[in-house]
Order: structure tokens, then sequence, then C-alpha cells
């Protein structure tokens, strides 16, 4: 991320109190310390999550092996994590949207019914992430470039909106393909 932008977000996020890392050397120590993880379902968060005995919600990649989608199931009949399988029609948000591999994945999973809502703040990652929806020819994705500030009031009026219809719903306010709660 340009210093320019990293400096920007800092500037917005430290009125409203959210701490803002440039890079997270120990990914490892975030995970030790959330109350919960949104995460893809690779081995090493996997392992990382049942190390640090944290609760999780895991939205496992639908291929190309199953590895993830078995690794999710087992998790859940153990009673260790809650598994979200996006499907056709569903509306979802992408939160920290850059450089776009889990907005393409959701837009995949959800189909042309489906609308993944791709936010991102910063312009140059916004710029990639716009390249790589537009490389996969995802038609369902739509851009934004929220504030902090106003992602929290879109988000927060929006859950409202979900959990009043009754359907379900995933949100992912990942990093790297981990949110951390």
């Amino acid at each position: 991320m340009a210093e320019e932008d990293h400096d920007r977000i800092l500037s917005l996020a430290g009125s409203d109190g959210v701490a803002v890392q440039h890079v997270v050397p120990e990914l490892r120590n975030s995970v030790a310390r959330a109350d919960c993880v949104v995460s893809m379902a690779g081995y090493n968060t996997v392992c990382d999550i049942l190390s640090y005995k944290r609760r999780s919600v895991l939205v496992p990649r639908a291929g190309p092996s199953k590895e993830q989608s078995l690794r999710a199931e087992r998790l859940r009949e153990w009673g260790v994590a809650e598994v979200v399988r996006p499907e056709p029609g569903w509306r979802v948000a992408d939160v920290a949207a850059a450089p776009g591999g889990k907005t393409t994945h959701l837009a995949s999973l959800i189909g042309a019914g489906g609308v993944v809502v791709a936010n991102e703040v910063s312009p140059s990652r916004l710029r990639v992430l716009h390249e790589n929806v537009d490389r996969w020819g995802s038609g369902n994705v739509v851009t934004t470039q929220l504030s902090l500030r106003a992602l929290v009031a879109a988000v927060e009026e929006a859950v409202a909106a979900m959990l009043s219809s009754g359907n379900e719903f995933t949100m992912d306010a990942a990093r790297a393909a981990m949110g951390l709660i």
C-alpha cells in the first residue's frame, strides 16, 4: 500500500478509535487475541484457529480440490467452527476487497442472480480490485470506496435489513482472506 494511502486510512481510523497496522508481521498473534476469526478454511489458518481455541466462521474455497470444504465440514461437526457456504442468489459484502481474490471467488459461488458489494478504501488498491474483477469477468460485483465511517453506517443498515428479512448472509471483514473480530 502506498504510504499516502496508509496515512489517509490512519487519519480516518484514528477519529473512530480504530487501530491500523501497515504490516502485521506475526498474524498468529492477532489470531490469538481475536474473539472470532472469519476466514477461508486453509490448513495453516485452521491450525492457528485451533491452536488458540478461537471461535471461527469458515467460508471454504469450493475448488479446485475439496480439501477446504472437507476440513470446514469436519470442524463444524466437531462444534469448533461455523461454516458459511454462499449460495446462488446471495448478497454478500466484502468490506476489505482488494486485490479481489475473495470477491471473485464469492461472485462465482453466488452466480449471476447474486451481488457482491466489494469495498476498498485505498484508491490504488481499488484500481487493482477493478482490474482483477474485470479480468475475471464478474458482472455481479459492485465496487465502492467508502470511508470507514460511511462503511460502518452502510453495513449497519444493510445488516439490519438482512437480519429482518430472515435470510442467511455472510460478511467478510477480511484482510488477506482473514478477518479478526
